[in-house]
């Protein structure tokens, strides 16, 4: 909206903390980077492109509504050109469906990364773990992958028990929150951080585990290192990158030697469950292992009646009670409450990262 940036941006002048050359800087990279020209620009925000020339070069200050219009135009948070690390450098992963809208989603995580680099220019931050290095081992081995993460978390064959304090011991902050767009999930990356969002409506704890565990896999095999990255579906295959993904998740929420142990339908669903994995996963991992007629099996019954063969009804009504669910990284939210009773960090700013603080109390 205009002139949404006027306290912000008029302290800032006052201040003298207002770095014209910085601003122009941001605003030419957000341009090029969107495939405008100066002219395309100026005509967006009712300026000429000389106007942008001189905005660009630092030698004409923006003023509050044109800043905020040209940050409209350019798909970009106002606030990113007057950071001094700005947020235009961050890659994406986005789990989505046909003409599925990954806004809001990326959005939220935009936020939350946000919210990380405040908490660490206060020493504040919440202490996130580094994945381990696997640089030295080719794409292809998704499963060397997920072994070794696997063994950087102590897990050994267990099931993964806090996926959340999971993905944190590996550098990656999560929120579970229900959108209305169709889409999994969203990951987004800078230089230092990771954040994914993982969508609740109507998607079974099952799913939700796997399109985490799929962003976990972009983060720690580098895929996020290369730009946008947009997938079709949880269980389908369209490229290089989310191939790997996928193997990755399936083989570090259910290493393959433990599938290899299944014998029938029954015992499947044991393991699927214990394990948190979706009927579909499970049956795509029985696949991978050589055991096509179990994971017909599997496909050939609703969840709910191999649930009752398995005798783990209890674990279904579980799986589908996830469903809209919130939450965040037990660590980052700890870090943020703690910033605002210092001081450091603003209500307001941590209501948009940590679902229903203003219910809180705190």
């Amino acid at each position: 909206p205009r002139g949404q940036l006027s306290p912000v941006f008029d302290k800032l002048i006052l201040m003298g903390a207002v770095d014209d050359k910085a601003i122009g800087r941001r605003v030419r990279d957000a341009r090029r980077k969107t495939g405008f020209t100066q002219g395309d620009l100026g005509q967006m925000a009712g300026l000429n492109q000389s106007k942008i020339s001189l905005i660009e070069s630092g030698e004409r200050r923006l003023s509050t509504v044109e800043m905020a219009d040209i940050a409209a135009m350019l798909h970009i948070d106002p606030l990113d050109l007057l950071e001094d690390d700005s947020l235009l450098q961050v890659s994406v992963a986005a789990r989505a469906h046909s003409n599925g809208d990954i806004t809001a989603g990326s959005d939220s995580a935009l936020g939350i990364l946000r919210t990380m680099r405040m908490l660490e220019r206060d020493g504040l931050s919440p202490g996130f773990g580094s994945p381990p290095s696997i640089a030295d081992m080719p794409k292809e081995q998704s499963r060397l992958a997920a072994t070794k993460v696997r063994e950087h978390l102590g897990l050994g064959l267990d099931p993964v028990p806090d996926l959340l304090e999971a993905c944190a011991e590996v550098g990656l902050a999560v929120r579970y929150e229900p959108f209305d767009d169709d889409f999994d999930g969203v990951c987004v990356s800078d230089a230092n951080n990771a954040v994914a969002v993982v969508n609740t409506t109507g998607r079974r704890g099952g799913r939700q585990r796997f399109t985490l565990a799929h962003e976990l896999g972009h983060w720690v095999l580098g895929h996020l290192n290369g730009g946008p990255c947009i997938d079709i579906d949880v269980t389908k295959e369209k490229g290089h990158d989310e191939q790997e993904a996928n193997r990755f998740a399936s083989e570090f929420l259910l290493p393959p030697v433990v599938v290899s142990d299944v014998q029938n339908a029954k015992q499947a669903v044991q393991f699927a469950y214990s394990y948190g994995l979706s009927k579909e996963a499970m049956a795509v991992a029985l696949e991978r292992e050589r055991k096509p007629d179990v994971a017909r099996e599997l496909r050939s019954k609703s969840a709910i009646d191999l649930a009752s063969d398995a005798d783990r009804l209890d674990k279904y009504r579980a799986d589908s009670d996830a469903q809209g669910r919130m939450g965040i990284t037990v660590r980052l939210e700890q870090a943020v409450r703690s910033a605002v009773e210092a001081g450091a960090l603003s209500a307001r700013r941590a209501a948009a990262t940590i679902p229903d603080f203003d219910d809180s109390g705190a």
